[in-house]
């Protein structure tokens, strides 16, 4: 329910379309008037009981609900209980090795330059433990 949901709830919502609206913390799609929304359990750290509560809501509606997922702290949840949720939900995401790459956001840029698409250059900074009591010191504003 942050900026992304928000823009997915004032476009359904202005069409008429019934949304609810979920997330971890209050956020400012919860302020719309075209959201019923609400708190659930963490996606990161709840898996299983995020996955239970939107069994749960689909399971109280007439029609199996569209579910968009707007945050990538969403998305692997939701991919890797994909045959659970599809029981309840209209899903419309790709297989689950694909998400993994998209989350990560190496390997998505991997994913864009092995496709042909251009992107910026990404370098991966590799560090070396410091042994304690060496001596090392850092400037201020990395401790």
């Amino acid at each position: 329910m942050f900026e992304t949901g928000l823009g997915v709830v004032r476009s359904l919502g202005r069409a008429g379309i019934r949304v609810i609206g979920l997330d971890r913390r209050q956020d400012v799609g919860f302020r719309s008037r075209y959201v019923q929304a609400s708190l659930c359990p963490d996606p990161l750290h709840e898996v299983d009981a995020f996955v239970d509560h939107l069994v749960r809501i689909a399971a109280a509606e007439s029609h199996k609900p569209v579910l968009f997922v707007t945050s990538d702290d969403f998305l692997l949840a939701v991919a890797r209980n994909r045959e659970r949720l599809q029981e309840r939900l209209l899903l419309n995401l790709p297989e689950t090795e694909t998400l993994e790459s998209i989350a990560d956001k190496y390997r998505q840029h991997q994913l864009a330059r092995s496709a042909g698409i251009p992107a910026p250059a990404t370098l991966v900074l590799e560090t070396q433990a410091v042994p304690r009591g060496s001596g090392t010191k850092f400037p201020s504003q990395f401790s």
